[in-house]
């Protein structure tokens, strides 16, 4: 049986601790069901799509938004525009990729979104097949040859000491008014974001409804001051309960979970919340050691 540990809110807790799809509100009669790759940006606002008979945004298993770059700021990949009487699932892909398929070209996908929620009626469902990413590609480096990675390539393919991330002000899901509806990430889904000053998720509408993110969240970047970067940042009230699993946070300044609004009923960690401010944890004859 899974530890619950449940913290119950007051009306004054707080915890420290470019969108591939954006969701909007307004009235239609369609509905987007993607069902194969696409690389193009998606939104509910402006789909050709015949209404499903569940009355559902889609993205399936075999559907995926792995878009390269965005040319519009603070543009999402997969966006939901004041949405009502719909709801979105998605069992597949988005993917926001920062170079192209030969490593030839890359892009400053700073300022994006995966899944951006601009408010209104409806349900967010992520199954257990569900990812979100926004990576970089390559990863971090070792530069000076001691078996421990200390920085990482900018796009310029210059190299910067201690750097976690190379793109800033990017989120994985980030819901900016106020929604009506409930918001619910299954087991086995991730959501992972490289950024400086970025989150997995973020809520700045106020929810009438629960935060139920029983998925992998995974944070990696630095932020400018604390708080300006986490695996989840509530910034706006939430109704009902915040249901939390598993998170791991690598950076500077980085919080696992930031909590700065009222949760009106609990609280709920089902899984372990890691947060690192090292670049790396290494073990050798002389014991443990940290970058």
């Amino acid at each position: 049986m899974a530890l619950k540990n449940r913290l119950v809110c007051s009306s004054a807790l707080t915890l420290m601790v470019a969108a591939g799809l954006v969701l909007s509100g307004t009235m239609r009669a369609e509905a987007f069901n993607i069902t194969t790759a696409t690389t193009d940006p998606v939104t509910s606002g402006d789909t050709g799509g015949t209404l499903s008979s569940d009355n559902k945004h889609t993205i399936t298993s075999t559907g995926s938004i792995a878009a390269e770059g965005l040319s519009n700021a603070n543009a999402g990949f997969c966006s939901i525009i004041q949405m009502r009487l719909m709801s979105f699932s998605l069992t597949g892909l988005i993917g926001v990729l920062d170079e192209n398929s030969d490593r030839s070209t890359k892009y400053d996908t700073s300022n994006k979104t995966g899944l951006l929620a601009t408010g209104g009626d409806y349900d967010i469902l992520l199954g257990a097949s569900a990812r979100i990413y926004l990576t970089d590609a390559g990863g971090r480096t070792d530069n000076d040859g001691d078996g421990v990675a200390d920085g990482l390539l900018d796009d310029n393919g210059d190299f910067v000491a201690g750097a976690f991330a190379r793109d800033t002000a990017r989120t994985g899901l980030a819901i900016t008014n106020a929604l009506t509806g409930n918001v619910t990430a299954s087991a086995g889904s991730l959501m992972e974001v490289h950024g400086n000053d970025s989150f997995a998720v973020r809520l700045t509408g106020a929810l009438t409804g629960y935060l139920n993110l029983e998925s992998n969240l995974f944070m990696l970047g630095s932020a400018t001051n604390p708080g300006d970067a986490a695996a989840l940042s509530i910034e706006a009230d939430v109704s009902e309960f915040v249901r939390l699993g598993a998170v791991t946070a690598w950076g500077e300044n980085i919080r696992g979970l930031s909590v700065n609004a009222d949760i009106a009923k609990s609280l709920q960690l089902e899984g372990r919340i890691q947060t690192y401010g090292f670049g790396s944890l290494a073990v050798n004859n002389r014991g443990l050691g940290a970058e």
